[in-house]
């Protein structure tokens, strides 16, 4: 509304007394026209020139807003003030940040900070590796390690992984030698070997069997009997225990009891030269992570495998023991 519009009365009055005085004018001086007088725009009206934005710009204010998250791969957070306010992909409102917020699943803000990392602030955030040691930053956090640190990582043991399994063939057997005793027949891959006059508490193969050191004393003759089932000789047996496996068993008179020797090909799943190379274990090696097989400190055993899984004996803490790996279908020779 101008300012003409809102004082018109007053507008009114000046034009009615500018009037009077051109009559008076013209009486005096004998009745010539006078021009008439022009009406002079008050001072004080002043034009703003962004009125519209100004009503623009109120209006957004008095509106209700929310942030979103990029829509593209990258960020999953993005910091937008100096304050720790975030906008999270998929949720469109402002979350400020507190230690415990878990900005990634299982990962409050404080063990990010704790590190001075950033990544938090990716999308992959948890599967990134900064310090380039093989382990994922999720990865460090469950198992309690700085992922700025490549000395300080989990254990390789938690990386291992079967890619083969292949057999080799062995058997037990014993005939009667006399007074508790026995001839024992141990056949590897085809191969016999014989230990002749063993009684219990003897342990076999010996020293002399060379083709897997594996099996040198592996086997124990913990006690014989009579199966009141079968009479006779054949009803008579030897109870067996395997060291390794710790699994005892009877082998009965002139039976032959048939195994699986196996053989596994193993490899740490990292992506860092010189740990993801492949090394073969036979049931009862010791072993080490990075594999060295001339280190003489060897933490870690290959029991056996069971039911589809290997074993392994071990003394890391963090892992259940022993530890059980799934193994690929095992390859005969």
């Amino acid at each position: 509304m101008s300012w003409l519009s809102e004082n018109y009365e007053k507008a009114a009055l000046g034009v009615a007394a500018i009037a009077v005085v051109a009559v008076g004018y013209s009486v005096v001086s004998g009745g010539e026209k006078i021009p008439e007088p022009k009406v002079v725009k008050p001072k004080n009206i002043t034009d703003i020139q962004e009125v519209e934005n100004l009503m623009e710009a109120n209006k957004k204010l008095n509106g209700k807003y929310v942030f979103s998250g990029k829509k593209d791969k990258g960020n999953e957070v993005t910091s937008f003030v100096a304050y720790p306010l975030f906008s999270i992909k998929g949720q469109p409102e402002i979350t400020p940040l507190s230690d415990d917020y878990p900005i990634h699943k299982d990962m409050p803000i404080k063990w990010w900070n704790k590190y001075n990392l950033s990544d938090y602030t990716q999308e992959n955030g948890p599967e990134l590796d900064p310090d380039g040691d093989g382990f994922t930053n999720r990865e460090e956090k469950e198992a309690g390690t700085n992922p700025t640190l490549p000395e300080d990582r989990p254990n390789y043991l938690t990386k291992l992984q079967c890619n083969e399994i292949t057999s080799s063939k062995y058997e037990i057997s014993w005939t009667i030698e006399g007074a508790g005793l026995g001839n024992f027949l141990f056949k590897y891959n085809s191969v016999n070997y014989r230990f002749n006059k063993l009684e219990v508490g003897a342990k076999f193969p010996d020293d002399k069997f060379k083709r897997n050191k594996n099996f040198v004393n592996r086997f124990e003759i913990t006690g014989k009997g009579q199966d009141p089932e079968k009479p006779g000789e054949l009803g008579q047996f030897f109870e067996i225990k395997d060291i390794i496996t710790s699994v005892t068993f009877k082998v009965f008179y002139r039976e032959r009891v048939k195994f699986n020797d196996w053989k596994a090909k193993m490899s740490v799943d990292l992506n860092v030269a010189g740990l993801n190379k492949q090394f073969s274990l036979s049931e009862g090696d010791k072993f080490n992570l990075p594999y060295d097989l001339n280190d003489k400190n060897k933490p870690y055993k290959f029991l056996f495998l069971k039911d589809g899984k290997l074993f392994f004996e071990h003394n890391v803490k963090e892992l259940k023991s022993p530890l059980e790996l799934v193994a690929p279908k095992p390859k005969e020779r």
